[in-house]
C-alpha cells in the first residue's frame, strides 16, 4: 500500500470522526433543550425562540405529555385548536422555578412586522397567535401591548408550568420577560415610538400647511410622502395591526392597509424625486412620465383591496427602483448644480432603503430592526422637509 492510499484512508477516518462529533453536538443540544427552562435565572429577559418545541398535529384536540424535569415530574397539556385546518401548528415551552420565591413573568410574542416579511409577496402582518393552552390551574392572562401578544403569569417556588401557543406561522421572536423589566421596557419603547411619530406628524402637517398657503407642487409631494411615512411608522409600531374601519364604512384588513400605505409612500417618493430634480425644467418628458406613473400608483393602491400581497410586493420593488434611479438622476444633475443639497438628502434615503431591504430579508428581531427603521425614516422625512422648506 502506497503513501497516497494511507493519506486517503486517513482523510476518510478524519471525516467520519468529524461527522460523529457534529452528530454528538446536535444530540447534546437536543438533550439540553428537552429540560424545562429555569426562570429563576432570568434577570430581565431571555429570548426563547430557539428553545420552543414545535408540534404539528392532524387532530384539532390532542393531549401532550412533555419530558419530565429533574424531579421526574412531567407536565401534561390538553391542546384544543381554535381555528384553521390541518396541520395545526403549536409551539411549546416548559418552565420551572428552582428559586425560593415566586416569579412573575410575561411571555411576549412579536407580531409579524416589516422585518423578515420579504420583498415579494410579503408575509401577512400582525399577530401569529391563534390560541393558547397551559398546564396547571393558573391561566396566563393576556395584557395590552402594541406590536406583540403578551401574556402575564406567575410560577411559584419549586413549581413548573408549560405553555403551548397555536400559531399561523413560525413566530418571529418570542421573549420571556421579568414582569417589572417588561413594564420598564414597554414604557421606554413607547416614549421612543411616540417621539419619532410625533416629529414626523408635525413635519407632515407643516408641509400640508405650506402647500395650502403657497400652492407649490413640491410641498404637496413632500406632504404626501410624509403622511405616508407616518402611516408606515404607525403600522410598524402596531396601531393598525387589526382590521381598521375607515370613514365609518370601509373595513380594511392589515394586509390591505399595508398595501395601500406602501403604495402611496412609493407615489409620494416618485413625486418628491420629480420636485427635487426639478424635472419640469431639466427633463420635461421624464416629468410627464413620472406623473403618469404616479397616477398608475394611485390606481394600484385601490387594487390593493383586491390583491394586497401582490400590490405590497410591487410597491416595495418600485420604491427600491425609484430610490436607485433617483440617486443616479441627481448625481447627473449635480454637475450642473453643484451647490444643490438634493443629492445629500437622497443619499440618506438610499442608506435607509438598503437597511430596509436587509431587514425585509433578515431573521433579526423586531427589537433590533424596528427602532432603526423608525428612526431612519423619521430622519429621511426631516431632511426632505428641510430641503423643500429651504427652497420655499
Amino acid at each position: 500500500m502506497n503513501r497516497g492510499s494511507y493519506n486517503r484512508g486517513g482523510l476518510v477516518v478524519l471525516r467520519f470522526v468529524s461527522l460523529l462529533f457534529v452528530v454528538f453536538l446536535g444530540l447534546a443540544g437536543l438533550a439540553s433543550a428537552e429540560g424545562p427552562l429555569d426562570v429563576s435565572t432570568i434577570d430581565s429577559s431571555a429570548n426563547i425562540t430557539q428553545l420552543l418545541r414545535r408540534l404539528a398535529t392532524e387532530q384539532p384536540s390532542i393531549r401532550v405529555e412533555l419530558p419530565p424535569d429533574t424531579s421526574g415530574k412531567a407536565d401534561i397539556i390538553d391542546l384544543q385548536a381554535k381555528t384553521g385546518s390541518p396541520p395545526f401548528k403549536w409551539v411549546i415551552i416548559a418552565l420551572t422555578n428552582k428559586g425560593a420565591s415566586p416569579k412573575s413573568l410575561v411571555l411576549a410574542i412579536d407580531h409579524q412586522k416589516f422585518t423578515g416579511s420579504r420583498l415579494f409577496f410579503p408575509l401577512p402582518p400582525g399577530s401569529t397567535v391563534q390560541t393558547i393552552a397551559h398546564s396547571g390551574l393558573a391561566a396566563p392572562v393576556k395584557i395590552s401591548a402594541l406590536g406583540l401578544d403578551a401574556y402575564e403569569f406567575a410560577i411559584g417556588p419549586t413549581a413548573s408550568q408549560s405553555i403551548a401557543v397555536q400559531i399561523f406561522d413560525e413566530p418571529t421572536n418570542v421573549t420571556l420577560w421579568d414582569q417589572q423589566a417588561f413594564g420598564s421596557h414597554a414604557r421606554s419603547l413607547a416614549f421612543f415610538e411616540g417621539a419619532t411619530l410625533g416629529i414626523t406628524i408635525l413635519l407632515a402637517l407643516v408641509m400640508l400647511v405650506l402647500f395650502a398657503a403657497r400652492a407649490k407642487a413640491s410641498f404637496l409631494s413632500c406632504g404626501l410622502f410624509a403622511v405616508s411615512a407616518v402611516a408606515f411608522m404607525a403600522f410598524e409600531v402596531g396601531y393598525l395591526s387589526e382590521p381598521t374601519l375607515f370613514f365609518q364604512r370601509f373595513l380594511a384588513t392589515p394586509n390591505e392597509t399595508r398595501a395601500v400605505i406602501e403604495t402611496m409612500m412609493t407615489v409620494g417618493l416618485l413625486l418628491c424625486l420629480s420636485s427635487l430634480a426639478d424635472l419640469r425644467h431639466t427633463m420635461p418628458i421624464a416629468r410627464n412620465v413620472f406623473l403618469i406613473l404616479a397616477g398608475f400608483g394611485v390606481s394600484l393602491a385601490v387594487y390593493g383591496f383586491v390583491e394586497p400581497m401582490f400590490v405590497a410586493g410591487v410597491a416595495r420593488t418600485a420604491f427600491a427602483a425609484i430610490v436607485f434611479m433617483g440617486f443616479f438622476i441627481l448625481l447627473r444633475l449635480r454637475q450642473d448644480r453643484p451647490a444643490d443639497s438634493a443629492l445629500a438628502v437622497w443619499s440618506l434615503l438610499l442608506v435607509w432603503t438598503l437597511i430596509a431591504i436587509m431587514a425585509a430579508f433578515s431573521k433579526s428581531t423586531n427589537a433590533i430592526m424596528s427602532p432603526i427603521l423608525l428612526f431612519g425614516l423619521m430622519s429621511v422625512v426631516v431632511f426632505v422637509s428641510y430641503r423643500f422648506f429651504r427652497s420655499a
